[in-house]
């Protein structure tokens, strides 16, 4: 039988390999449904082809960054009601984040237990 977890598909977006290896790991053990890219120009096509119901976004990447992926996040009305969520080691990032929209913010390098609690604040199963 699935469990609640195992519904919720998270879609982590972070231009450090080992970064979003270890966040896929963590929360692939902890039952959730995890899609990882690595490549910000992606983003919006995988979310639009997976609906995810949480988005993790690293704020500092190449091209495209996880602010400028939120304000179009919540200007879609397709996808504006999932939850996105930024992390980063910026010390600027939570005030970044928060001006472009996001749900919430996680602090680089995250402890994981206050990233998961803050995911599951934010987990809905559609």
């Amino acid at each position: 039988m699935e469990t609640r977890k195992e519904k919720i598909k998270i879609l982590i977006c972070d231009d450090e390999h080992d970064i979003l290896t270890i966040t896929e790991y963590i929360l692939t053990e902890s039952g959730y449904n995890v899609i990882a890219i690595s490549n910000s120009l992606m983003v919006i096509d995988e979310i639009g082809k997976k609906m995810p119901n949480l988005i993790l976004l690293d704020l500092s990447m190449p091209k495209l960054t996880g602010d400028q992926i939120v304000a179009d996040l919540k200007s879609d009305p397709a996808f504006q009601k999932i939850p996105v969520i930024i992390f980063s080691a910026n010390r600027d990032g939570r005030k970044v984040a928060m001006e472009a929209g996001a749900d919430d913010f996680i602090d680089k390098p995250f402890d994981i237990d206050v990233m998961l609690k803050i995911l599951e604040k934010h987990s809905v199963v559609t």
